[in-house]
């Protein structure tokens, strides 16, 4: 396999030839699911940034969502799975509050992908992967 990422109970694996199988779980219990609360019943707040990427799996496109709380410099990278950089947008100082970064994965082979998010010395990944 080229590459595999699992969204909930759908584990989606690349052969490297654009080809893209889905498997299904469906024995998974459902109450492994995050439900927001720390497992004992009270609420978690969270400090994260980044806040993923819209669709995912993707085409063509992503929007990767995330939250400053201040002024950074920001920089996106995207890293295939044997760890070569694969694009990179950068963006000086950019205002607090909600943004959301749109990523051409049109010239990226089919496969499962690292993003990495760094606003000033924090630094946070997600997954996503791309189909045809």
């Amino acid at each position: 396999a080229r590459g595999m990422d699992a969204v909930g109970p759908v584990a989606y694996v690349a052969d490297g030839m654009d080809g893209v199988y889905l498997i299904r779980n469906d024995l998974a219990p459902s109450d492994v699911l995050d439900d927001g609360t720390d497992g004992l019943g009270d609420a978690v707040t969270s400090n994260r940034m980044l806040l993923g990427n819209s669709p995912n799996p993707f085409t063509e496109s992503t929007q990767v969502r995330f939250r400053l709380q201040e002024a950074s410099d920001v920089r996106l990278a995207v890293i295939d799975v044997a760890g070569r950089r694969v694009a990179l947008r950068q963006f000086a100082s950019m205002p607090p509050g909600m943004h959301e970064i749109t990523l051409d994965g049109s010239g990226l082979p089919s496969g499962a992908y690292r993003y990495v998010l760094q606003a000033g010395t924090h630094v946070e990944s997600g997954r996503m992967l791309r189909v045809r």
